[in-house]
């Protein structure tokens, strides 16, 4: 299916014998195979009806998203893992005509007979199809915004969405047919699927893992596949620094890329001075789920100067920034909230299965709830979060801000907020007594505003960001 002249996923378009996805065992999956699986699809799937999709990072999950979406099938992402009331959940509110798992999971859906096979997947009927609701002809596909708390709450990404990122992130990092990008990340997630739709939008090779960057095998896989790009969040960058990589021989790699949070200015820098030794490009980059995946991005020649950036939108894309009345801020080094305008803002939000008939909502403009400011150069700063604001003896403090502080004297921290107290989670018992002082003193806030607690290790979501939701319980315990 085309939008606006232009093919998502043009498997077509390419040799059939060209290298699609190549995995960890050495299956491999052709354009002329991903051609074929779609057309099976075609015949056994009917188009604008919805699939609930448990996702694992294997070709047969690379094959059968892209089918789904090329016949005009809605996929709903969900982790393979997910808690079985999870799943549960998203079937009652979703309604989904058809379940799309990974073939040895069938065995839990014996009421649900299986309409096709493709590779390790299997697609299974759902009941009581006559009776689903339409979807909007836009809409291409549904994704969350946290893998970790299993909330019904899905974002509704249009064809014209995916594709603008998909050509947007093509674009300014400069991917090519030679490229071979590692899953690193989970295809449910965001991120994780921008680096498939961006990169088999123009004939590249995915290396396809379910490994980690903490497993040995995963760097096995990608030094005998030749990988050449590594996409991370920032718990990535921190275990990749304690595995040795900034002293390592990088190989084929030639690219570097980092969203999903921020990373620590010091990460950064030695992360960019990593890359421009090695002649290899370090991106960090900003998005989110309501942007499709990507919004902004550091060229890579500037990351080190510019360090602690989100930097520059990216192409066809406008960063703004409003003030407290709604007001658009023009001036630099002026804090506001960050907006963003361009084709792959998404259409909203969906809680259930009547909501996926309803059109765009949001207009090409969103508001994304991070405080930012715009240097002299035009390169944007996140100073915090809307939602994550501590009132501190009636002092407004960013729980973000206060974490960059500490990390200048400890490697993990986060930051969790109540009423007058914020509590400071750290790893390293080495400088916990001199955290409160130096809030204390950074703040001008009492330091019994503060309170330090020592934790093994800070718990973290399926794609490796702070659970602060579980932190904050912790705290309430």
């Amino acid at each position: 299916m085309e939008h606006g002249g232009v093919t998502l996923f043009p498997v077509d378009a390419f040799p059939a014998d060209r290298l699609a996805a190549l995995d960890d065992s050495g299956q491999v999956l052709s354009y002329g195979d991903l051609a074929q699986i779609s057309m099976r699809l075609a015949s056994s799937v009917r188009a604008r009806t919805v699939a609930l999709v448990l996702v694992r990072n294997t070709l047969g999950c690379v094959a059968t998203i892209v089918a789904l979406i090329k016949q005009g099938v809605v996929p709903i992402l969900l982790d393979a893992s997910a808690a079985p009331a999870t799943i549960a959940l998203h079937r009652e509110r979703y309604q989904p005509d058809v379940l799309v798992l990974p073939s040895d999971l069938q065995a839990q859906y014996p009421d649900n007979p299986c309409l096709l096979r493709m590779l390790d997947y299997a697609v299974l009927a759902s009941e009581n199809q006559a009776s689903r609701c339409p979807t909007h002809p836009d809409l291409a596909l549904l994704i969350s915004t946290s893998g970790s708390t299993g909330s019904p709450k899905l974002v509704r990404q249009s064809r014209g969405n995916v594709l603008s990122n998909a050509q947007a992130i093509a674009s300014y990092l400069n991917i090519g047919p030679g490229d071979r990008p590692v899953t690193s990340l989970p295809l449910h997630y965001t991120y994780g699927f921008s680096v498939l739709s961006s990169h088999l939008q123009v004939g590249a090779t995915l290396l396809v893992t379910d490994r980690s960057v903490m497993e040995k095998p995963f760097w096995t896989f990608i030094k005998e596949a030749g990988a050449t790009s590594l996409a991370g969040v920032p718990y990535t960058y921190q275990m990749l620094k304690r595995l040795g990589f900034l002293r390592a021989n990088p190989g084929s790699l030639h690219t570097l890329t980092q969203a999903g949070g921020k990373l620590s200015d010091a990460l950064v820098r030695e992360f960019a001075e990593f890359a421009a030794r090695s002649g290899i490009d370090f991106y960090v980059m900003y998005g989110q789920t309501e942007a499709t995946a990507r919004m902004s991005y550091v060229p890579a020649g500037r990351a080190l100067d510019k360090a602690g950036s989100i930097g520059v939108a990216i192409p066809g894309g406008e960063l703004f920034l409003v003030d407290s009345e709604g007001g658009e801020i023009n001036a630099a080094d002026v804090q506001g909230e960050l907006g963003y305008r361009g084709p792959n803002v998404t259409m909203g939000y969906a809680e259930q299965r009547a909501d996926l008939s309803t059109g765009d909502e949001r207009r090409g403009t969103l508001l994304t709830g991070d405080l930012a400011l715009r240097d002299a150069d035009g390169y944007y700063y996140i100073t915090g979060r809307l939602s994550r604001i501590a009132k501190l003896f009636g002092k407004r403090v960013s729980l973000d801000d206060l974490e960059q502080i500490c990390l200048g004297l400890v490697t993990e921290v986060a930051c969790t907020g109540a009423e007058d107290r914020v509590t400071v989670w750290v790893t390293d018992c080495e400088h916990t007594a001199a955290l409160s002082g130096l809030l204390a003193e950074r703040t001008a806030i009492h330091a019994s505003a503060y309170q330090v607690r020592l934790i093994d290790s800070l718990p973290r979501t399926p794609v490796g960001k702070t659970d602060y939701r579980l932190l904050s319980s912790r705290m309430q315990a």
